[in-house]
């Protein structure tokens, strides 16, 4: 009788048995994988069992590639590697080579060959890294069925340090330090009646100069190759007035058009901007404010009326006459 394992499997060695007297036969094992016997005189049970044929598990290497200012080590199970097996969880540290430099955002990879569509093409494929919670630099992957390479790159950083002596407000850098070109946001706050006069970002250069750094209108800045000193100042807020505008025609009759300042609160010195509107058949004849003659800039179109904001409450006063009303 002939028994076939139902998975995978290989036979260990068979066992026959004598029926009479128990005594073992002894088999003897062919190249082609079968078994003799001689039979004795009388009959024999033959006794098979299998075993699962577990197929070898492989290990393939992890290649580091060469790297300037920084390395990275790979371990499984804490321990430092240089080999893993397929579908093992593998753990890359990369660790710059001091303080002034860091793993560069990006470039951090893990990358095999497979068999391309003709016999003689391979094709560069790459492993999926997933960073470490709360460990910088930390990635894991899992080791796929072939030999891999580890590529990265580490640049340098430059500190950022706010002054930290500034009055009546503060100033804070999103990060601490950065590399060149690279954006850092700063973030104003002014204490309560105060407003910010002046923000600056120095840096002293190759030379030993000391350079400015452009500061954008939203507070950022591109970092420049050196560490960077961020000052400020901050100014007491002026005392806003406020600016009330009246139209009316030559009997103080309010007609004749339309008058509105912009702003309507401003500091003293500040520039007060008129747009004034005659209707049909009206002209402006006189603009006053606090009782004072405002002109025009353009005299031929008068048009471009505005004033410089005293330190108190504007009054303004426009005046309109019909050019069409029968005399």
């Amino acid at each position: 009788e002939t028994t076939e394992p139902t998975e995978p499997t290989e036979p260990t060695e068979p066992e026959t048995q004598a029926d009479e007297d128990t005594g073992k036969v002894t088999l003897t094992a062919n190249e082609d994988g079968t078994y003799t016997i001689t039979k004795p005189e009388a009959c024999i049970t033959v006794h098979v069992t299998f075993k699962k044929d577990e197929p070898e598990v492989q290990s393939h290497k992890i290649n580091i590639g060469a790297m300037e200012n920084g390395a990275v080590t790979a371990t499984v199970n804490n321990e430092a590697v240089e080999t893993a097996e397929e579908g093992a969880e593998v753990t890359l540290t990369a660790a710059p080579k001091d303080e002034g430099y860091r793993l560069k955002a990006g470039t951090l990879a893990v990358s095999y060959q497979i068999s391309g569509e003709n016999a003689d093409e391979t094709k560069t494929e790459q492993v999926v890294l997933t960073p470490v919670e709360g460990k910088e630099g930390v990635y894991t992957f899992k080791m796929p069925a072939a030999d891999v390479t580890v590529t990265a790159e580490f640049e340098q950083t430059y500190k950022v340090k706010v002054d930290d002596t500034l009055k009546n407000g503060s100033v804070k850098a999103d990060k601490e330090s950065a590399a060149a070109d690279e954006t850092v946001q700063l973030t104003v706050t002014p204490d309560e009646g105060y407003e910010l006069e002046s923000i600056g970002v120095t840096y002293t250069d190759g030379n030993g100069q000391t350079q400015n750094v452009t500061v954008n209108k939203d507070n950022t800045f591109e970092m420049p190759a050196g560490d960077v000193n961020v000052t400020a100042s901050f100014k007491a807020k002026a005392e806003l007035h406020n600016v009330t505008v009246t139209v009316q025609d030559d009997k103080d009759v309010p007609q004749g058009g339309k008058a509105t300042a912009q702003p309507s609160k401003a500091a003293a010195g500040e520039t007060v901007k008129l747009d004034i509107q005659p209707d049909d058949g009206w002209i402006v004849t006189e603009v006053t404010m606090n009782g004072k003659p405002v002109y025009p800039t353009d005299e031929v179109n008068k048009s471009g009326y505005q004033f410089e904001m005293p330190n108190e409450d504007a009054k303004v006063v426009v005046e309109f006459f019909n050019t069409e009303a029968e005399e």
